[in-house]
């Protein structure tokens, strides 16, 4: 593989006195000034437009923008001179030009160097080779390099409305450099690989999971990246979101206000699966009900510390499944439709974390250290839990005793408060 060279291509401004929908008519381009470009530039130039930029860093070649573009026929009539401000508009600038019309660029070029030196291209020869300084190689290893997860950190899945499947929401990957996976998902963790590649000049990341599960029959796919900026949206006929999250560097103890102005509730030794505290909001949701009333949700079961994501996940994905929000009565005349966990999950915090109901084992931790000392400004009522309790009833504490006690999904008296993994 080519050793990439990091520049800058600063293409000096051309302009002529009117836009390109008011040119003369009848002007000349020279000839030897303008030549026109070759499908191998235009190819090139798209390649770094759409894929050499990967979090604001220059893969190999990085365009400065505004510069100027010029357009003419095969007689060289001026046709028009076109201002290029970025690479979205410079890729829908290339996409749709014309069979039949020309375009060039106003040599020299001027390319600066990492170390500040200024060199100049002065024609398309020199310009194919600045541009094949970047291969594909040098930008599927520069995305697979950016996709590695740092020691505290992973690419999770968020619940999300919309047109993204929530399928596996709530789950997360851990990367390596050399593209080695792990996906962990209901407390089960599955090994594989992946890897960028390019089909047909798009950039697509291959994820492979390794066994014969209905979860790696999920993942096993070529997803075509539809965005890389700050996370990433996969796409296979639906959409997946993919937030790269990491744990915070500061230290908080129980008790202690959190990151997002809330109270930490739960600290773990060290950093796991993708958090270290619990950190409660700092009041509480309107009061909903907890969904319908008569359906067994049975990945809404768990009970321990870390599984309040993956229990709210659960619950709503059920419910968004039976559209139950538009026709509660397929339930029961008792339910209105609300679902305090999807509410909780809508309100999205930094880093695309979502928020979420607690677990049993967390909503005693909510009763027991902070509530017991006088924190968290709690109600003396009853809270709910995301854990299920059967299929009528879900497990909720009275903070006015610490009691735990099952309430009818359809109460809507029950009181929320949500919380964060960080």
């Amino acid at each position: 593989m080519k050793k990439a060279t990091f520049i800058a291509v600063i293409i000096s401004l051309f302009f002529f006195s009117s836009s390109c929908e008011d040119e003369p008519t009848n002007v000349k381009v020279d000839p030897e000034r303008f030549k026109p470009v070759s499908t191998e530039i235009l190819e090139g130039i798209k390649k770094i437009s759409d894929h050499g930029m990967i979090n604001d860093e220059a893969v190999c070649v990085e365009f400065v923008y505004p510069f100027t573009m010029i357009t003419f026929d095969d007689d060289y009539d001026l046709l028009g001179s076109h201002e290029i401000t970025g690479s979205d508009q410079l890729i829908a600038f290339l996409e749709n030009i014309q069979e039949g019309i020309n375009i060039s660029f106003s040599y020299p070029l001027s390319a600066v160097l990492p170390n500040g030196d200024v060199f100049f291209i002065s024609n398309n020869e020199e310009l194919i080779i600045a541009l094949n300084e970047c291969t594909l190689e040098d930008i599927i290893a520069a995305y697979n390099t950016e996709s590695a997860t740092a020691e505290q950190c992973v690419w999770n899945i968020p619940y999300s409305e919309s047109a993204f499947d929530n399928t596996y929401a709530g789950g997360y990957f851990i990367a390596s450099e050399t593209g080695g996976i792990v996906f962990s998902h209901q407390n089960t963790n599955y090994t594989g690989t992946w890897t960028h590649l390019f089909i047909d000049s798009e950039l697509y990341l291959n994820i492979f999971l390794v066994g014969n599960t209905s979860v790696s029959e999920y993942w096993n796919k070529n997803y075509k990246v539809v965005s890389n900026a700050g996370s990433k949206i996969i796409n296979f006929g639906y959409d997946i979101k993919l937030n790269y999250s990491c744990g915070f560097s500061g230290n908080f103890t129980v008790g202690q206000s959190g990151p997002l102005n809330g109270l930490v509730t739960y600290a773990k030794e060290s950093y796991s699966d993708g958090w270290k505290y619990i950190e409660i909001a700092g009041e509480d949701l309107a009061q909903e009900e907890w969904g319908c009333s008569n359906a067994s949700i049975i990945l809404a079961n768990n009970d321990e510390i870390g599984t309040g994501l993956m229990n709210s996940i659960a619950i709503t994905n059920y419910h968004d499944g039976i559209n139950y929000s538009v026709n509660p009565a397929l339930c029961s005349n008792l339910n209105n439709g609300t679902v305090t966990s999807k509410t909780a999950l809508l309100s999205i915090a930094p880093a695309q974390k979502n928020w979420f109901l607690p677990s049993i084992a967390e909503l005693q931790l909510m009763y027991t250290n902070l509530h017991l000392n006088g924190q968290g400004n709690f109600a003396n009522a009853i809270y709910w839990s995301s854990t299920q309790a059967s299929t009528s009833k879900a497990y909720g504490i009275d903070f006015s005793n610490g009691t735990v006690v099952q309430i009818p999904k359809s109460s809507s008296i029950t009181k929320t408060r949500k919380i964060i993994y960080l």
